[in-house]
């Protein structure tokens, strides 16, 4: 499975964090795509996102913006490849002891052709899911709550239904993922997760 990190060259320190601890977990072959960064860029978004304060006009600013064109811009190059699933990952990304064998694990479990699997995520306890299966190292959840971008394995069929139906920038993308695409799509979470974020406290 190709393995791709997003990142801006803006900051190259965390590039080279980011390469060495890829392979101090094993992974040797990650390749580096360079996103948006949105304030240099001077982009962002005049759709306001007000589902959890309506009337406030609230608006997710330049780093959210960012992310989601970086993403965007990814879905859009990988949908022209020729792999089954890639797993795409942020700089930010923190491998635990033993992700691999939990992550084959997870494999053997969910059916081959999921459209999301979520090695790191956050806020996935308390919400709605089916247990897929238990491995040997924990669950696997069928579940539509699921947030976080810093670590997911997606199928290239489904990033062109990803980028017909994300077309208005309005929410952080995780969060827009999970309302306008999720339902649709066969969405998976490796619980507990094993890739955590350098320097971020994420909720379980």
């Amino acid at each position: 499975m190709k393995t791709i990190c997003l990142c801006l060259p803006e900051y190259p320190d965390q590039i080279e964090a980011a390469k060495k601890h890829f392979e101090e977990s094993g992974l040797y072959d990650v390749e580096f795509f360079w996103g948006i960064n949105a304030e240099v860029a001077g982009l962002a978004t005049e759709h306001p996102y007000e589902r959890d304060n309506p009337g406030t006009g609230f608006k997710i600013g330049y780093k959210c913006t960012g992310i989601w064109l970086s993403h965007y811009m990814l879905w859009s190059a990988l949908s022209r490849g020729n792999e089954e699933h890639y797993m795409i990952l942020e700089t930010d990304a923190k491998f635990l002891d033993g992700w691999k064998q939990k992550l084959d694990d997870a494999l053997k479990i969910i059916p081959t052709n999921f459209d999301f699997l979520y090695p790191g995520h956050c806020c996935v306890e308390g919400h709605a899911h089916t247990v897929s299966g238990n491995g040997m190292f924990g669950e696997v959840w069928e579940t539509k709550s699921i947030q976080c971008s810093h670590c997911y394995i997606v199928r290239r069929w489904t990033l062109q239904f990803m980028l017909r139906t994300l077309r208005k920038i309005w929410a952080p993308i995780d969060i827009q993922m999970q309302l306008e695409c999720f339902p649709y799509l066969k969405t998976y979470a490796i619980i507990p997760r094993i890739v955590e974020q350098f320097n971020t406290v994420i909720s379980p």
